[in-house]
């Protein structure tokens, strides 16, 4: 499970250099919102819940003229740097899994790649279905298991901690949006390898993203330079040698609240 305080600590220590390592983040979310294809003329409050920085204010504001934007995020250093993305939006510094909201206030909750940091993905779509009006849509984008497969296998090479976090199936994803109360559920799944120069890049990119291994099971010491030379050994083997590659399992989900 999470530990939410690494959380919220590993993600306001990135919202300054956020934006820089975001390219994947950003592709899942305009897929995302791509797909978000209802009438806007009756939305009038729309939740950004794990909103980050702020990208993609704006493009919902542009795609829900009418509507009232909030954004919500555990750390405030990350709304501080999503404030000038769109100035009538309003900024709540908030917990997915306790949102600071009244039942049934929200028409539509988008939430790209955010919501697998929380302790149980149940708890915060639980309460997402509990602030949308029936009827109400969420958006929900989610990184699958087989994200970073390859730098988990390099690990468990090494040691059994569990040094990469842990992701939901489409399965999971499901039978969580089902037993939120959601219907008319639409997910799809699909990969994208990215390609970095060197494993250090990669590590690198995810300290920059604030993506640190955060789970209940990782090691409670600092990792070695002799355990991280191991790893990315075994890494480079997997590889071939030269380049290295990362998959990332990218779900997006849509549902009606019944």
């Amino acid at each position: 499970m999470p530990d939410k305080r690494q959380v919220r600590l590993s993600f306001g220590r990135a919202a300054a250099r956020y934006d820089q390592y975001a390219d994947l983040q950003r592709r899942a979310g305009l897929a995302l919102l791509q797909r978000l294809d209802i009438a806007p003329d009756d939305i009038r409050l729309v939740l950004d819940v794990g909103s980050g920085t702020g990208y993609f204010l704006p493009r919902l504001a542009n795609r829900f003229p009418r509507a009232r934007l909030v954004a919500v995020d555990l750390a405030e250093e990350m709304l501080e740097v999503g404030r000038g993305r769109l100035a009538g939006a309003q900024a709540v510094c908030g917990d997915a899994e306790a949102l600071p909201f009244a039942a049934g206030c929200a028409d539509v909750a988008y939430s790209n790649l955010a919501l697998q940091w929380c302790g149980s993905l149940q708890r915060p779509l639980t309460e997402v279905a509990r602030v949308l009006r029936p009827g109400g849509v969420v958006a929900v984008g989610l990184f699958g298991a087989d994200t970073l497969v390859e730098l988990r296998q390099a690990w468990a090479a090494v040691d059994g901690y569990r040094r990469v976090n842990e992701f939901v199936t489409a399965d999971d994803l499901r039978q969580v949006l089902e037993r939120a109360g959601f219907a008319s559920i639409d997910i799809q799944t699909r990969r994208e390898v990215v390609e970095y120069p060197s494993v250090r890049e990669l590590m690198r990119e995810l300290k920059g993203l604030g993506a640190h291994n955060v789970s209940g099971g990782r090691p409670r010491h600092m990792t070695g330079k002799t355990a991280l030379a191991r790893m990315e050994a075994a890494y480079r083997e997997r590889m071939g040698g030269g380049s290295i590659q990362a998959t990332y399992e990218i779900l997006g989900a849509l549902a009606c609240r019944t």
